[in-house]
């Protein structure tokens, strides 16, 4: 668990996310991502990578990743159906 950095393309800009564990990992390790601010097009499938400051290029490195297997609310629906953006 903790804050982190993301991100589900590859040339996409990293973004700030909360990673909480939502199964323990003898049960598959899933986790579940917040974005701190809302991505367009996220779908399940693609892969989101997970990094954290470290000494790798961009004084990063990658801590996980993995296949996105549910997504939540889309921002358009959010505002669509006049819910407040968190």
């Amino acid at each position: 668990n903790g804050v982190f950095e993301c991100r589900v393309r590859h040339l996409q800009e990293l973004v700030r996310c909360e990673i909480r564990r939502i199964d323990n990992i003898e049960n598959g390790g899933m986790i579940r991502v917040q974005f701190e601010s809302p991505l367009r097009g996220v779908t399940p499938g693609q892969v989101c990578c997970v990094y954290a400051k470290g000494a790798g290029e961009g004084g990063r490195i990658v801590v996980g990743g993995g296949e996105i297997l549910k997504t939540g609310q889309s921002h358009h629906a959010k505002q669509v159906e006049g819910t407040p953006l968190k």
